[in-house]
């Protein structure tokens, strides 16, 4: 979800919203296709081994694919996707933008691209 759905999906004040950035490059052909668009599904459905032409497969991919699939499991589940192997994911908010970073490290920041949506913002 982008910080703009995350934004509307918050004010309707209905269900939280949790922003991520899926941030992992792949090793595959020499690392060039980075973190390219719909990368996480494979990690989503823990099937990393299986998209190894992809993922190019291997233990950090499948150390990743955990986390990411249980926390689209539980997410699924209760409409929170914390659970005990990643750092605790807060909801959405528009004044702290908490986003959960999926990589090697995994990890939540507040506002990763502030500076970035503050220049778009007076665009």
């Amino acid at each position: 979800m982008s910080f703009k759905q995350c934004k509307a999906k918050t004010a309707l004040g209905k269900a939280p919203a949790y922003l991520y950035w899926f941030t992992w490059q792949t090793p595959i052909l020499n690392g060039r296709p980075r973190a390219f668009h719909c990368s996480e599904i494979a990690f989503a459905f823990d099937n990393t081994d299986r998209c190894e032409n992809m993922t190019g497969g291997g233990p950090d991919a499948c150390v990743l694919a955990a986390k990411v699939s249980e926390a689209w499991i539980h997410f699924a589940r209760t409409g929170n996707p914390n659970h005990p192997g990643i750092p605790h994911w807060a909801e959405f908010t528009p004044d702290t933008v908490p986003t959960m970073i999926f990589d090697n490290k995994t990890e939540a920041v507040n506002n990763p691209d502030g500076g970035e949506q503050a220049s778009i913002a007076e665009a």
